[in-house]
């Protein structure tokens, strides 16, 4: 038995590889093929030729084939790393259920934010629940649940409308925003109050607040979706208009104009980044309230969520898809997703999502996505 050749000697995981030799048995469960170690799945098999599929996370070593226990070793296959998408919590079920893992249940989940300590926090948008997720998938509702109107509380004795964004300070209080403008801050210890309440600040509108994001200085900035406009409050609650004019448009400078704008986040440095729902753009305003165009997009409708990783990545969901800007802002590429709803898993250029929001980032790189019209969170990962 021998291994001639190899029909690829390099690609990413679920690669369909032929190997070619001699002695190899006609019938699949007699052989076993190995990339560097790692036994793959035999999709077809003769006695000159077995074909493969890469096994997750092989990394790059030699193709082995065994038949009856009799081993050989072939030309070394060079691994290349790709987005995987799997279902992190939630079993796609509406429900307010805490549980570990798939367990556990969600009902239009949309924002999502870490904490220091790596917990993923989700505002749960029906139900009105802060729910809070270990880094071994594990859920809790953090906040939220007493029902009725909304009221501060420790826990679950608060109540709140129906949650849209969530974002952490440097002291690890949380805020999350309400569709009526209602804006709470949330302790460590679980005791919600009022932050802003939206319908009592005069001259400013609140209506539909649907991202948020905080400075350096600890000043929150909330989108306001339907002013198309984005708001700076102070630590200390005052507001001003941090950018755009108000009237629906795409013109960059100061103001600008956005048209439904979505998600916010930081960059390294310092660019507030905005998903400009309407226009089909990512723009960013600097800290003098200058609002410039990073990425247009004419495959890409309706970006919602934004997340940012260490090296200045943006990632953006929308249009059931997961797409990333590179830090220069020179390319753009779909990462994970099809534009056809689906709930699949697996290799990021088969996967599909439902109708993704919130995004957040983890310290190790990993993508974590409010899947809202699946009820689960997915997680996106390089392996």
């Amino acid at each position: 038995m021998s291994i001639s050749s190899i029909s690829t000697n390099t690609g990413a995981y679920n690669t369909s590889v032929v190997i070619y030799g001699t002695g190899f048995s006609t019938v699949k469960s007699e052989d076993k093929v190995s990339f560097n170690g790692k036994q793959a799945t035999i999709t077809a098999a003769s006695g000159t030729s077995l074909t493969a599929t890469v096994p997750l996370g092989a990394g790059t070593g030699n193709v082995s084939v065994t038949v009856n226990g009799n081993s050989t070793i072939g030309p070394v296959f060079n691994y290349v790393l790709s987005y995987v998408v799997s279902t992190f919590a939630g079993n796609g079920t509406k429900g307010n259920q805490d549980g570990s893992a798939t367990n556990a249940s969600f009902y239009t989940p949309s924002g999502l934010a870490f904490d220091k300590a790596g917990n993923l926090f989700v505002t749960d948008e029906y139900y009105g629940l802060v729910r809070k997720i270990d880094p071994a998938g594990a859920v809790t509702t953090f906040a939220g649940g007493a029902g009725g109107p909304k009221k501060d509380g420790t826990g679950t004795s608060a109540s709140f409308g129906d949650l849209t964004a969530i974002t952490f300070d440097s002291s690890g209080n949380i805020f999350v925003s309400d569709y009526e403008g209602l804006i709470s801050k949330i302790t460590p210890g679980a005791v919600a109050t009022t932050f802003i309440n939206g319908e009592f600040v005069p001259g400013y509108s609140f209506e539909y607040p649907s991202g948020l994001a905080i400075d350096a200085s600890g000043n929150l900035y909330v989108s306001i979706y339907r002013m198309n406009q984005i708001h700076k409050i102070t630590p200390g609650g005052v507001v001003t208009n941090f950018a755009g004019s108000g009237a629906p448009g795409s013109l960059d400078g100061k103001p600008g104009n956005f048209w439904e704008p979505a998600g916010l986040v930081f960059d390294p440095s310092g660019l507030l980044c905005v998903a400009d729902f309407n226009n089909n753009k990512i723009r960013s305003v600097d800290l003098l309230g200058t609002v410039s165009t990073i990425a247009a997009f004419f495959h890409f409708n309706n970006p919602n969520g934004l997340a940012v990783d260490s090296k200045g990545n943006i990632y953006v969901s929308g249009n059931n898809e997961i797409v990333v800007i590179s830090a220069d802002h020179q390319h753009v590429n779909t990462i994970a997703g099809t534009v056809d709803a689906g709930s699949n898993n697996g290799d990021g250029k088969v996967a599909t999502f439902n109708n993704p929001t919130g995004l957040a980032v983890d310290a190790s790189g990993n993508i974590y996505v409010a899947d809202t019209g699946n009820n689960t969170i997915r997680k996106i990962a390089l392996q």
